[in-house]
């Protein structure tokens, strides 16, 4: 189920992101610029509207609104499907120095990861940094916490969540409790959700550190996962099934493993979605390889791909299917019941149960139809579940609290470390 790799058709895109990349960094060698918080994403976070990241978005409205000076700076990806906001500065041009670098300086020659970042940043700050300042840094996915960490040894660094927390997740806890070696030697403060995902963090590490450096400031996009009384009417009426794609690991077979898992239920069920006039939006992951093939998938009658906002997809449906997307807590938002669908990635899909106890249960392949021709029949089950999903959701996902957020943005610089 592997194709060939299609060549990139946005050369001229990509092209005029590092020129515009490479004319904001040289004209830094002799303009000062002060900023009190810089902003940093990669570009595959652009998933709504035109190119928006709408994680930040909140962010951006709240330091204009307390005056505070800010600047975005967007990582690329390079992926043939990359979608670029233009209202970004790209960081291009340094990203391609920083891999090079990388490709000089062997990790291996430094005690970890960091320490090479930190040598990079060292490096580049004389010719590209010397008369760039900033008191904060807000990153998704700790992208270059290490990098700035080595331009500035005193400014606050702060992570964003961008999906769901689990006590195993690699990004924050080692599987001995230990804090992430990222996280802790970049002074990493992590920004949360809701009181129910910092829990997870603090019964999982064996040490402090998140409880003085985690900190609840709610969830920036609650606004938009907000559905009115004719959209959810129009969901009472819909035979529409938004089905999210998963990635649990990086591996090119477990991919394929799913892909192939997926096509192989909807092939075998046909009938049952022909017979009830049932469409199946087919929603890729984000990092979905584009190598890998889904046209057997998109090839089925009732099968469509979708390729727009997630949330607007799911104001169009009545119904969400997946195997373990963190999708699901937006369908609870919107008050759409989830089918949590157990196949062969058993212990990551409990994570919904065991973990987040999700109130609606999890369903083994052979009970998926018959608990979509259960809502089909019975929309009143359909209404009452999905008032019990968007209470479950509500525990984890706190509304955005921006006073808190400012605070932290105005608290003193950090103190610096020689080890940097």
């Amino acid at each position: 189920m592997w194709k060939k790799r299609v060549k990139p058709g946005n050369h001229r895109i990509r092209l005029r992101m590092l020129f515009r990349s490479i004319r904001f960094f040289l004209t830094g060698i002799t303009k000062e610029r002060k900023y009190d918080v810089i902003f940093f994403y990669p570009s595959h976070f652009n998933r709504e509207g035109k190119g928006q990241n709408l994680l930040f978005e909140a962010f951006y409205r709240s330091c204009r609104k307390e005056g505070l000076r800010y600047l975005v700076l967007e990582e690329p990806t390079f992926d043939e499907t990359e979608i670029r906001n233009s209202d970004a500065v790209p960081f291009d041009f340094i990203f391609l120095l920083i891999v090079l670098m990388r490709k000089i300086f062997p990790e291996g020659r430094f005690n970890h990861f960091s320490a090479r970042e930190w040598h990079i940043a060292a490096l580049l700050r004389p010719f590209f940094f010397q008369k760039f300042h900033f008191d904060n840094v807000v990153v998704l996915s700790n992208s270059m916490v290490a990098f700035f960490r080595g331009l500035n040894k005193e400014a606050r660094i702060y992570d964003y969540q961008h999906g769901i927390i689990y006590p195993f997740h690699p990004g924050y806890v080692n599987e001995d409790g230990s804090v992430s070696g990222l996280v802790q030697r970049n002074r990493v403060d992590i920004l949360i959700y809701g009181r129910n995902f910092l829990n997870l963090l603090l019964k999982r590490e064996n040490e402090p550190y998140y409880r003085r450096h985690a900190h609840v400031i709610g969830f920036t996009k609650d606004q938009y996962l907000r559905v009115s009384s004719n959209e959810r009417r129009a969901e009472t009426r819909s035979r529409t099934i938004l089905f999210t794609s998963t990635i649990v690991d990086d591996s090119p077979d477990n991919h394929m493993a799913h892909i192939e898992t997926i096509g192989k239920f909807f092939r075998n069920n046909s009938d049952f979605f022909l017979r009830n006039d049932i469409t199946v939006q087919f929603k890729l992951h984000p990092r979905h390889d584009s190598r890998l093939d889904i046209n057997e998938i998109l090839a089925l009658p009732f099968v469509r791909l979708s390729e727009g906002d997630i949330i607007e997809a799911l104001k169009n449906s009545f119904l969400h299917m997946t195997l373990v997307s963190t999708s699901t807590f937006e369908a609870s938002a919107l008050k759409i019941p989830t089918l949590l669908w157990n196949t062969f990635y058993d212990d990551i899909g409990k994570i919904f149960i065991d973990l987040f106890h999700y109130p609606l249960g999890i369903r083994e392949t052979e009970e998926i139809t018959g608990s979509i021709e259960k809502y089909l029949n019975d929309r009143e089950k359909w209404s009452q579940d999905g008032e019990k999903a968007y209470a479950w959701y509500k525990t984890f996902y706190e509304p955005y609290n921006e006073q808190k957020f400012i605070s932290l943005l105005r608290r003193d610089k950090l103190k610096s470390r020689n080890e940097f």
